[in-house]
């Protein structure tokens, strides 16, 4: 008997529940995989089951083997992950970017920080693989570890044309053309854990 509304996702993919490794070094570019619950951004919150992957520094997932990739986060050296308790659903974490977050389910708790590793592993590979695009966050030492200057006066070889343009790029999403704080134009340095620009003495 066949149940109305069911799904026999198996003809699709074939995944082991219990698995919950990844390798951020793997062949074939996918640092981790499986179903997760993905929470929908319309008025009814509805969770829908997807296969997610975690490849090219981006969050992606598919609702069948044959369908084209959906990006979620686009650039995963840009978010942030954290765990949900304060939800009505269990296993939860959040992806967060400057420009949306995206509410997911595991179905376990193992499974559910096998995926914020993975995610956390993934953003610091990234910026390994790609420290020219770091180059233009320099830590400012003084300052919270949270905190990381975009462009310095004191290091004008970094306002060349590629810096700029990664600066331009972040300030170009809504919002970063002002400082968080005080509204004053063209700010200059970045909260990380918070994704907002602010303007912070040096």
């Amino acid at each position: 008997m066949k149940i109305f509304g069911r799904y026999d996702y198996a003809q699709d993919f074939s995944y082991d529940e219990t698995k919950a490794d990844f390798n951020v070094d793997a062949p074939n570019g996918v640092v981790m995989e499986g179903y997760l619950f993905k929470r929908a951004s319309n008025a009814f919150k509805t969770w829908n089951r997807r296969w997610f992957s975690i490849q090219n520094s981006q969050l992606v997932y598919q609702k069948k083997l044959k369908d084209s990739l959906t990006v979620v986060v686009e650039d995963l050296r840009l978010c942030s992950v954290k765990p949900c308790e304060d939800i009505e659903r269990r296993f939860c974490f959040e992806v967060v970017s400057p420009t949306k977050s995206c509410m997911l389910q595991a179905e376990s708790e193992k499974l559910r920080l096998a995926w914020i590793q993975a995610v956390q592993a993934s953003i610091a590979s990234a910026y390994r693989e790609s420290p020219d695009c770091y180059s233009i966050q320099r830590l400012d030492r003084t300052a919270s570890p949270s905190t990381s200057s975009i462009d310095s006066a004191s290091e004008p070889r970094e306002r060349s044309a590629r810096g700029e343009s990664h600066l331009q790029r972040i300030q170009n999403i809504p919002g970063n053309d002002q400082c968080c704080d005080c509204g004053q134009a063209d700010p200059r340095w970045a909260s990380i854990n918070l994704g907002i620009l602010l303007c912070i003495v040096p």
